[in-house]
């Protein structure tokens, strides 16, 4: 059984277990020998936590 059955979930969580996978695969990746490729990991990171926010407080307005 997963820990997270990601078929039901919303857009703005599973946007936020990327960020928070990003954002840590980039910062490792900078502290190894990958200083550039990991600031681009690291920023596609901090993007998709600010998508994953707007997608949050989208979900929240009732149209």
């Amino acid at each position: 059984m997963p820990i997270f059955p990601f078929g039901d979930t919303p857009i703005w969580f599973k946007l936020l277990i990327a960020s928070i996978c990003l954002y840590f695969l980039g910062h490792s990746m900078r502290s190894e020998r990958f200083y550039k490729i990991g600031s681009f990991v690291r920023s596609l990171g901090v993007i998709a936590l600010l998508l994953s926010g707007l997608a949050f407080l989208f979900s929240l307005i009732s149209f």
